[in-house]
């Protein structure tokens, strides 16, 4: 039997797993009626377990550049993270309120129905299905530098380089919230939480960096 776990000011602990992992009380469901819809008395609550871990347990990253002709380089870099799970707070609060997908719509999967009844038919103490898989490889930067030719440059005695770069450009993963990185407390405070956050933003950056001979 699994101890339920112990609470600092902000982080759970249980001897054997991961500092500030997920824990929540499981559930079963089935559709008994075979209507498509997951009703209260079709959800079986059960206990207290162990979901994951809040940080990557494995990270990589992929970083390439190519030089090209006219003085001109192409660089990119690619990160993957998988092994822990995020509170995606955002769409449990939704379904708690009753204005998300799982709470309206008849036809919505019924794994998603489950995790909404679930989570209200406890007040928002089963919330096991928002502790969600937060694997993902990020397209983070793809940036052109030029070095701009001294035959331009020594006029006025300066070396001179410019760098266009796009940052955040493509996520893929199947967490179901906005951003597997993102959490509305500090980054120290585990475990993390998206609840009403932005994605990182895309951003396009330009740098004109100068320096004298």
């Amino acid at each position: 039997m699994t101890t339920p776990p112990l609470y600092t000011t902000n982080d759970p602990i249980v001897q054997g797993y991961a500092f500030g992992g997920l824990w929540a009380t499981s559930y079963t469901y089935a559709d008994a009626n075979h209507d498509g819809i997951i009703e209260p008395n079709e959800v079986q609550l059960g206990a207290i377990g162990y979901l994951g871990p809040p940080l990557p347990t494995f990270e990589s990253a992929l970083a390439m550049e190519v030089r090209l002709p006219g003085h001109m380089t192409v660089s990119g870099t690619l990160d993957f993270r998988a092994g822990n799970r995020v509170w995606n707070y955002t769409e449990a609060l939704r379904c708690l309120s009753r204005i998300c997908r799982a709470s309206q719509d008849p036809t919505a999967p019924l794994d998603v129905q489950a995790a909404a009844v679930a989570g209200r038919l406890t007040a928002g103490a089963t919330l096991a299905a928002y502790a969600q898989d937060a694997r993902f490889t990020r397209l983070n930067e793809i940036a052109v530098r030029w070095s701009i030719p001294t035959s331009i440059t020594d006029a006025v005695g300066t070396r001179a380089e410019l760098t266009i770069a796009g940052r955040n450009l493509v996520t893929w993963t199947n967490y179901r919230g906005l951003d597997p990185e993102i959490s509305y407390q500090d980054p120290g405070i585990l475990p993390r939480q998206e609840l009403a956050d932005l994605p990182l933003p895309r951003e396009l950056v330009v740098r004109l960096a100068v320096r004298r001979n």
